[in-house]
């Protein structure tokens, strides 16, 4: 299991700010974890902030790049953000990162990398567009390379295929969110 601290107030908090986000995270990692991506469905009024927050796409998503990797596993989760529905997906395979290309953290401009030991070694960043998401999970979770948990869920029990998968054809915006003054546009 991941622990990590999301401001799960609004999107107008220290977490969000993508280019100074305050994380929060202390300790070490789990020895598997890889990477920390995420989407988001966003109801309007937003919320006013002077600084860019940029969510994700609208709808549960997954980045192939890193699943066609033969190590990698992906876990999909919920959880509410204010008055929003975010999709955090962790994604899980044995040490190695350094010679992978991952994501940054949701709502992020950069990523760490982690040693065997779950300590930070350096940081990198990489540029997501919207064409790096796949937002069809279904074969995902029939290869098995996606797990997934149901929201609400407190014992946080990874379930596998798609079987009563929530976050199968959620409708959405297939775009990146950015989010500035709480005005809200979409990018490629």
């Amino acid at each position: 299991m991941l622990t990590w601290a999301i401001d799960t107030v609004d999107l107008d908090g220290w977490f969000w700010d993508k280019g100074n986000p305050v994380r929060r995270f202390t300790g070490t990692v789990p020895p598997h974890f890889l990477a920390f991506g995420g989407s988001m469905r966003l109801h309007t009024p937003l919320t006013w902030a002077p600084f860019l927050a940029v969510p994700g796409p609208g709808a549960p998503a997954v980045l192939p790049h890193l699943l066609e990797d033969p190590d990698v596993i992906a876990v999909i989760s919920q959880l509410s953000v204010g008055r929003h529905t975010g999709w955090p997906v962790t994604y899980w395979a044995p040490r190695g990162g350094e010679k992978r290309t991952l994501v940054n953290d949701w709502g992020s401009n950069h990523y760490d990398r982690y040693l065997e030991n779950g300590r930070p070694d350096g940081w990198d960043e990489t540029a997501t567009t919207a064409r790096y998401y796949d937002f069809d999970l279904g074969p995902w979770l029939d290869r098995g390379k996606l797990r997934w948990i149901a929201p609400d869920d407190t014992t946080l029990t990874p379930r596998t295929g798609p079987q009563d998968c929530p976050y199968l054809n959620v409708p959405g915006e297939h775009l990146i969110a950015r989010i500035r003054k709480g005005r809200l546009w979409y990018a490629r």
